[in-house]
């Protein structure tokens, strides 16, 4: 992995390969497919900023570890950016380590953790979508109050299902840039701060929706979260 270079945030990597239980050949498979579905899976029924070492997220039984993992092994893989394959008593294999290949930046250190990092898509591809109508809104005195009034409810209900450290948001929103005569630059901007629930602070972002297109970076600046108000 080192030799390669790897390093992304949005890669996830795991060790080692699986073998199938009962198969005559006895070759070692990769299981990428079977991940993915796992990471569907909890969506679906949990969230995306858990883990996926939790009860009922295991692979198919009849798949086991190529290796087997002591601790140190997955502490080594995990501080590679590598989460383990580890086999259960009870016969199932989960993933553990919940780690992405986000290695050597400081800037995004907190995408490292798994969860995080996937909650945090989330949340920027569900706004993407749902603001993508004020680029196209004519400009005036309300049309920021209408897109804080939009996320704002949004995040609220991502709180209440467990996602969120606490309900202290802050959503600012500007639509001065839409007075501009450059019709590529257009748009508005959403500045983000939130404490997802398995991140150890909050996390800001300044998300940019102009008729071009959308973009996202981290907020360059401290911002002191307090008490939204609806």
């Amino acid at each position: 992995v080192r030799t390669l270079c790897y390093a992304s945030p949005n890669l996830l990597a795991y060790f080692p390969r699986v073998r199938e239980r009962g198969r005559d050949d006895n070759i070692a498979r990769p299981v990428g497919g079977a991940i993915a579905g796992l990471l569907c899976k909890q969506d679906r029924l949990h969230g995306s900023w858990l883990s996926l070492d939790e009860h009922g997220m295991g692979l198919h039984r009849r798949y086991r570890p190529e290796h087997e993992l002591n601790n140190n092994d997955r502490v080594l893989l995990a501080r590679a950016g590598m989460n383990g394959l580890v086999g259960r008593p009870v016969g199932t294999t989960r993933l553990s380590g919940s780690v992405t290949m986000c290695r050597g930046s400081e800037a995004y250190a907190k995408y490292s953790n798994l969860p995080v990092r996937r909650f945090c898509l989330q949340i920027i591809n569900t706004i993407a979508k749902a603001t993508r109508w004020a680029v196209f809104e004519p400009v005036d005195s309300t049309l920021a109050m209408r897109l804080r009034n939009q996320v704002l409810p949004y995040l609220h209900s991502l709180h209440d299902l467990g996602a969120f450290a606490n309900d202290k948001f802050i959503v600012q929103c500007d639509a001065d840039i839409s007075n501009r005569s450059d019709k590529q630059e257009h748009g508005i901007t959403i500045l983000l701060m939130f404490h997802p629930v398995a991140c150890a602070e909050p996390i800001s972002l300044t998300l940019h929706q102009t008729a071009a297109g959308f973009r996202v970076g981290s907020t360059a600046f401290g911002l002191t979260i307090r008490q939204s108000v609806g």
